[in-house]
């Protein structure tokens, strides 16, 4: 590079100027000017004391004592400046686990309305988790706001450790968010699988505290946090139903998969039962308008006029039990 040429030329030559250093490499004036410019701010030059237009080379050694030792010197005060908001952070850490912990033992379920207070306490409890998180997620696809927040929260839970099951619907396999979020999850470890229809939603941490859905008087959605053993007993064990006959969820498989015929048959069961279709799509947590083109196809393949007919024709070949 010519910074260098000009670099040597100024250690070999220090009574030279710019001029002269132009002149000996046989380049424009200005070009040296930047160059020397350059090595000004590298503090590899400076300029002559008697007030000439020369340069005086500086070691690169002192050049970066120059340099660096004021952006150590900043770093080393954000360190301690780091390191004290930390201790007074930790010093309240007692008071609020022991006010926690008293809170608990008095309030079985501790309803939550605001849903920022919500997602503070998830993360919170997901900091805390040490073996085990599982979760149940109804609905089909979930948002992509909601998998942002999830997957760096679950993430960090699978590098330290924790275990994580995770059941979603089938139609959850449909949606590409929840594809992604599956395929990250699972490459660190997380095990997540699907079902036909799901209880309701319900998060898990460590077997002794549960958040699930609450459903407010203004018709808005909260969270219950559950703390009382058998609360949480009761949930574990619907947990651990689903999961034992759930499907485990490829996210490298195209669509439904091998649950393809479980959710159609599940379709005819309910459109037996007299259910009309945005019912049984949210029931399956799908659109009305996807679960309607299943309906259509269904009804074609079993020639049926009637939606009942349908499910009446299917548990007649055996495809589903009898209808009540």
């Amino acid at each position: 590079m010519f910074v260098f040429q000009v670099y040597e030329e100024v250690l070999n030559h220090p009574s030279a100027d710019a001029d002269l250093i132009a002149a000996r490499l046989d380049r424009p004036a200005i070009d040296v000017r930047l160059a020397l410019g350059t090595l000004v701010e590298l503090k590899l030059a400076k300029p002559a004391r008697d007030g000439c237009l020369r340069f005086v080379a500086v070691s690169p050694e002192i050049a970066e004592a120059e340099l660096v030792a004021p952006l150590e010197q900043a770093i080393h005060h954000q360190h301690r400046v780091v390191s004290d908001i930390r201790g007074q952070l930790r010093s309240f850490s007692q008071t609020f686990r022991k006010s926690r912990r008293t809170r608990q033992s008095q309030d079985a379920v501790n309803v939550l309305e605001d849903v920022e207070q919500i997602r503070l306490q998830l993360a919170d409890a997901s900091r805390l988790c040490e073996k085990e998180v599982l979760t149940m997620q109804p609905g089909g696809g979930r948002a992509e706001d909601e998998l942002h927040d999830a997957v760096t929260r679950d993430l960090e839970m699978l590098e330290r450790g924790v275990e994580m099951k995770v059941i979603y619907q089938h139609t959850a396999r449909n949606d590409v968010p929840t594809r992604g979020y599956v395929r990250e999850v699972a490459a660190r470890g997380a095990q997540v699988r699907t079902s036909n229809e799901i209880f309701d939603r319900m998060i898990i941490f460590d077997r002794r505290v549960a958040f699930v859905p609450h459903e407010m008087p203004d018709g808005s959605i909260g969270a219950a946090v559950m703390h009382e053993p058998a609360m949480v007993g009761l949930l574990l064990r619907i947990h651990e139903h689903v999961w034992r006959s759930a499907s485990v969820f490829d996210p490298k498989e195209a669509a439904y998969g091998e649950t393809f015929d479980e959710v159609r048959a599940t379709i005819l069961e309910l459109l037996a039962s007299g259910l009309k279709d945005e019912v049984i799509a949210r029931r399956l947590g799908m659109s009305a308008r996807t679960c309607r083109r299943h309906i259509s196809r269904l009804m074609s393949e079993l020639s049926a006029a009637s939606r009942f007919q349908a499910g009446v024709a299917a548990a007649t070949i055996g495809l589903v039990g009898h209808p009540e």
